[in-house]
């Protein structure tokens, strides 16, 4: 669904979009968003705002509402929930700036001194566990905090010593919500359990939310659920005493009136209490409601895949949070994927906030379909980030480039591309965002490069961070990808038709291997297709689920740059070494690394760099350990692309090189356009560089010397002036920032 914001009262809408200049589609979209909560809250209705990181999302939904009268709050507290604990303290400091009055609510581990650990020590165990633990172990099943300061204090037969003013301050600051003597309460996603939070609140969700159970990792694991539900059908007497005779009966008689008669033992048993989920050690506050949704249950449309629901609990009593409880089981009715979402229908208004939403993926992460609205279309969306955030984004390269588990980084090649980068800025680059299984080792490769300390974030911690903001060059590494699993998981919870798209096995898939033997696929002659496409009616659904996953997290971390829209910071250049990326943000694409030097030519390189002066080709074969044809012919390469200098022998004495300077001592990296189209104008920046025998033209980050009168400068006359006043702004905001 698209808001458009040029015909929605704009008799001129056409010639509007034509003239308007960034500073008033920022004051524009910035409106149309104001305008679009409060007409949200005061219509108590559940809409989604789509617009571009930077513009303001969140900043104007705290200003507009805790500014909002009763008659458009309804009488009811404003909440904005935030993906991370960092979002939500910069956006407490950005309303006190405003004058705004808030109430930061806060987890047990930053509220709870005893949960944190603090006071282990001084604490008998329970149960064999430190105090931390033995509440951790709790929390894990589901019980409330609340209960378990009860239990605590029952076993301590005293006050725990988290307490401050009289109370532990995870369990007071409700009561100060209760009071409602604030403007607007903030609180990470995972807060948004507690039913407070939701009960007739004007609710703003800043990102996406997971309320998934890891089931490894953290959180329970299925083992534990497993043992959760066989507790709780014995606890029923159900005539299904265990979760391996329920698993069997639904995989081999999904008909049998067993199943029906073990749901009736389950609703007529009496929830356990409190008490009981104490005791037994594997128990889960959630068993109920996940055994209800089991059998409430069916087997999808893709036909490997069974998906049920359920409100829990269906009947609770007062203050009793209820939860949309989603379980997913794969092929052999194994547990999967568990939902356990906050039911947002108790909130008075809601609105979600998203600059990259797949709303398939939202849609099963708060239980509902939200639409969302487009506030600017795509070509403001382009416009507005040049102009106003300066923000140009080099894809590089074609290849995918999946680094979820580290196994296809090439060091070699990542490391060309670094120098590069880094030789581009003139040494100001030193921000990179890459997979968790490699940050690492590109950081630390980064920080050998430049003369900067190395900033680095993994993707899944990029959202709400400003780390990043000032920064003038940056880069994001490869794309994680979910697998088959996580998208199939999205599938069966839509109940969509679709399929991994597989292929013959190469191996054996002629029966010249018996399949029995086949380690290359799974002993049924097929393997994963390649370019991760899906079979079936639903297959586009099943590719955006897996963008949900692949592009977001791209287009997240480059978001990261360039934050601060309006502000005369210079903007900044991110290169990023994959092609899993929404084509609108994608402004230029470059070859990138085109060949690697072999290790004894980086050897080579990395002596005259050692050196700093001139090394003679007998020196070099001594370091090396190689021919002098070899050196002679390697060398003679690297001149040709300005890596090295070259002085030719005379008579007896043999050639002398040396190290130009460059940064680059990996590989050949071509960053020149391949494609620019209508947004040429943002990124060529022509650089000239001279060696004694050639004369090489390539795009640079920063603004060199000028450049001869090559083809490129005659056709592109005033893109020196452009970028040569884009440096002097730039080199005016850091003397700004450096304090003059």
């Amino acid at each position: 669904m698209r808001y458009d914001t040029f015909t929605h009262n704009s008799p001129n809408a056409v010639s509007s979009r034509s003239t308007e200049s960034a500073d008033d589609l920022t004051e524009k979209g910035r409106r149309i968003l104001s305008g679009l909560y409060q007409t949200a809250v005061e219509d108590a209705s559940i809409i989604g705002a789509q617009a571009p990181t930077g513009l303001g999302k969140t900043g104007t939904a705290i200003r507009t509402l805790a500014n909002a009268g009763e008659d458009v709050t309804g009488c009811e507290p404003v909440v904005v929930a935030l993906p991370t604990t960092d979002a939500r303290d910069g956006k407490t400091a950005f309303a006190e700036q405003f004058g705004i009055d808030t109430l930061v609510l806060e987890g047990r581990h930053d509220a709870c001194a005893a949960s944190d650990g603090l006071h282990d020590e001084e604490l008998p165990n329970m149960k064999s566990l430190p105090v931390s633990d033995w509440i951790a172990e709790q929390a894990e099943k589901g019980l409330t905090i609340r209960e378990i300061h009860t239990r605590l204090k029952e076993k301590l037969g005293r006050e725990p010593p988290c307490r401050q003013d009289g109370e532990c301050p995870a369990l007071k600051q409700w009561g100060e919500f209760h009071q409602e003597e604030f403007d607007v309460a903030l609180c990470t996603h995972e807060m948004l359990h507690a039913k407070m939070l939701r009960d007739s609140t004007n609710l703003v969700i800043d990102e996406m939310p997971h309320y998934t159970m890891g089931l490894s990792g953290s959180g329970p694991s299925r083992q534990h659920i497993r043992e959760a539900l066989t507790l709780r059908l014995q606890k029923a007497d159900a005539p299904l005493e265990s979760w391996t005779e329920l698993r069997d009966k639904l995989r081999h008689n999904p008909d049998s009136q067993l199943l029906e008669e073990t749901r009736d033992a389950i609703l007529s048993s009496p929830q356990p209490k409190t008490d009981w989920y104490f005791q037994q050690a594997n128990s889960h506050r959630l068993d109920e409601g996940m055994l209800l949704a089991i059998l409430n249950g069916e087997a999808t449309a893709c036909g490997t895949m069974y998906s049920g629901s359920t409100t829990y609990p269906q009947t609770p009593e007062a203050g009793t949070a209820r939860e949309v409880v989603t379980v997913v089981l794969d092929e052999d009715y194994t547990l999967q994927r568990i939902w356990q979402v906050p039911l947002f229908e108790e909130v008075r208004s809601l609105v979600c906030l998203d600059a990259h939403p797949y709303e398939q993926r939202w849609a099963a992460n708060i239980g509902m379909d939200v639409p969302f609205l487009s506030v600017l279309d795509e070509q403001e969306e382009s416009r507005w980030r040049h102009q106003e955030r300066g923000l140009t984004v080099v894809q590089v390269g074609d290849a995918r480039r999946p680094l979820t588990n580290g196994d296809n980084l090439s060091e070699t090649k990542a490391k060309a591309l670094l120098a590069e980068i880094v030789e581009e800025s003139e040494g100001d680059f030193c921000s990179v965002v890459a997979p968790q299984s490699v940050e690492d080792e590109i950081s630390g490769w980064l920080d050998q490069m430049t003369p900067r300390d190395a900033k680095s974030m993994h993707y899944g911690e990029e959202m709400g961070r400003d780390d990043f903001g000032n920064e003038d060059w940056g880069a994001v590494f490869g794309h994680i990808d979910p697998g088959d699993e996580d998208v199939m998981d999205y599938v069966a919870y839509h109940r969509l038709d679709a399929k991994p798209e597989m292929k013959t096995c190469d191996k054996c898939g002629d029966n010249s291997v018996p399949s029995s033997t086949c380690i290359h696929c799974n002993d049924d002659g097929k393997v994963r297709a390649r370019g991760r496409g899906f079979d079936g009616a639903d297959a586009d659904a099943a590719e955006e689920i897996l963008k949900g996953v692949t592009e977001r997290h791209v287009a997240q971390s480059i978001g990261r740059f360039a934050r601060n829209a309006g502000e005369d910071n210079g903007g900044a250049t991110v290169y990023a070494w994959t092609s899993v990326i929404p084509d609108k943000l994608v402004d230029v694409r470059a070859e990138g690394v085109e060949t690697t030097f072999g290790e004894e030519q980086v050897e080579m390189l990395e002596v005259l760099k050692s050196q700093g002066d001139w090394v003679s080709t007998r020196e070099l074969t001594d370091e090396v350990g190689c021919t002098r044809k070899h050196i002679t012919e390697s060398l003679g390469q690297m001149v040709d692309r300005g890596l090295v200098e070259r002085e030719k022998g005379r008579g007896p004495n043999p050639d002398r090189w040396k190290w130009s300077g460059s940064l680059q001592t990996y590989g050949e990296v071509d960053l020149n356009s391949l494609e620019m189209g209508r947004r040429k104008r943002y990124f060529t920046r022509t650089k000239t560089i001279s060696t004694p025998e050639v004369t090489l033209s390539r795009q640079q980050g920063s603004v060199p010397s000028k450049p001869k009168d090559t083809e490129q400068s005659q056709q592109e006359p005033d893109q020196a002036a452009y970028f040569e006043a884009e440096r002097k702004k730039r080199e005016e905001a850091r003397k700004a920032l450096d304090g003059g």
